[in-house]
């Protein structure tokens, strides 16, 4: 096949999709999303929000912004959100653990974030609420390999290293019945088999949250795409993903997607798929 630019620019495709989903919210009565967080002070997190409401602002939809300090805060707004049927998610991470642990019991309907839609999951109902990383990156696979000219993607093997709770397992079964074989690489796999299964794949998506996953990997192999969900600052405070410092072993072949400018567009693209879904379905 011929050789393209190997950083993808995913912000392109966002773009695309964002003209569609504008378009969807313009018959969406007062559209509005709730974010709830504890990391006021938090660089990460208010990057990521500023984002979300921007996205908003964009498509139509009233973005706010809820700060709690108690767990009364979290029950309070969670009541809330359920009583007067408002799409929201909590913000992650959260310097309380004792805050997630008590926003997961409520297990909420109104969780636009997807981690409790297991069945829907399971049963790939893709107009339902799931989790909105994983979605984008599946429905971006599949953007990736029709601009490569195949056909479907029934024969590819895809490599996913890590088995989160927010990526790893949601995307084995969103991926089970979209691709020929998964490989799931935890760190509990020896090097051999990690350098194995990234070599073999069509696709390998990297989502262990750790920035030396690929400790070890000398040999990336040819022809496919590399998903990194990592993102994390250097020692020079500059953005970067599990796959940033191993860039010059990549065989011109590899497309990849960049940090920053790349999957966190795709889960804030998607998330808010999943608020119009909320008002829809």
């Amino acid at each position: 096949r011929s050789v393209i630019n190997i950083k993808l620019n995913v912000k392109d495709y966002v773009e695309k999709q964002k003209i569609e989903l504008k378009e969807k919210f313009r018959s969406t009565e007062n559209p509005t999303l709730f974010i709830i967080t504890d990391s006021e002070d938090n660089i990460a997190t208010q990057s990521y929000l500023k984002s979300k409401v921007k996205l908003g602002e964009e498509l139509g939809v009233n973005v706010q912004v809820k700060y709690i300090k108690t767990i009364t805060d979290i029950v309070y707004w969670t009541s809330y959100c359920n009583e007067k049927h408002i799409p929201m998610i909590l913000q992650l991470p959260t310097k309380d653990k004792e805050i997630s642990r008590i926003y997961n019991e409520f297990k909420t309907q109104v969780d636009v974030d997807g981690f409790f839609s297991y069945e829907e999951i399971y049963n790939s109902r893709w107009n339902s609420i799931i989790p909105a990383t994983p979605k984008g990156i599946v429905y971006y696979i599949e953007e990736w390999a029709n601009n490569k000219g195949y056909k479907n993607t029934q024969n590819f093997t895809v490599t996913i290293i890590g088995r989160g709770n927010l990526v790893g397992k949601p995307l084995v079964m969103l991926l089970a019945n979209r691709v020929g074989s998964i490989h799931l690489i935890t760190s509990k796999s020896p090097l051999y088999l990690k350098q194995y299964a990234i070599k073999n794949s069509d696709v390998v998506i990297l989502a262990t949250g750790n920035k030396n996953s690929l400790d070890g990997i000398e040999d990336f192999g040819k022809d496919k795409l590399i998903v990194d969900t990592g993102i994390f600052r250097d020692e020079n405070n500059k953005l970067c993903g599990e796959l940033t410092k191993h860039l010059d072993k990549l065989d011109e072949s590899v497309d990849y997607t960049p940090v920053p400018g790349g999957v966190g567009l795709l889960t804030t693209l998607n998330l808010f798929e999943n608020v119009y879904a909320f008002y829809n379905n």
